[in-house]
């Protein structure tokens, strides 16, 4: 995932709510996040540069929102191993600099989970180290994000919110 459009989607989405459920499905990656006011969701499909290994996602961006007057979604990457699904960003030799690849789906098991908005802006703030974020993701295990860069990466990670918080 772009990690300049993983910081809008985060910062966006904050604004309606405290937190964001993220799934992953067949039909791709969704962020949804319902405020007192408003809903907002952004669905991320894969992108045609992308591959698709245990799931049947057709290459292709999907842009929008419900609920919240929003309508610029790019794209982003998502992982599902056995467990779960893992977010990836795409190979950094693609030979293009100035704009990141798109997103690559590989899932083997539907992935819903909900986390805190505020720890998630926090994280989006080292964008500005990478072109690009990877999100791993697996049911009831902590959310990774992972920023690699030249010198080195940063690891964060994030457990699900249980219950109705």
């Amino acid at each position: 995932l772009p990690s300049a459009e993983f910081t809008r989607i985060v910062r966006d989405l904050s604004r309606l709510s405290e937190s964001v459920r993220i799934e992953v499905s067949k039909e791709g990656v969704r962020f949804a996040s319902d405020g007192e006011a408003a809903n907002g969701s952004v669905l991320l499909r894969q992108s045609d540069g992308g591959h698709v290994s245990g799931g049947t996602i057709k290459p292709k961006v999907e842009e929008g929102t419900e609920g919240s007057g929003e309508a610029d979604e790019e794209t982003m990457e998502e992982d599902d191993d056995e467990e779960g699904g893992e977010a990836k960003s795409p190979a950094e030799d693609e030979g293009d600099n100035s704009i990141p690849a798109g997103v690559v789906i590989e899932m083997n098991q539907h992935v819903s989970l909900t986390f805190s908005l505020k720890y998630l802006v926090n994280f989006s703030k080292s964008a500005s180290l990478s072109g690009e974020v990877q999100l791993l993701m697996r049911n009831d295990v902590p959310l990774l994000v992972a920023y690699d860069f030249t010198q080195g990466y940063i690891l964060y990670y994030l457990a699900p919110k249980i219950g109705d918080d």
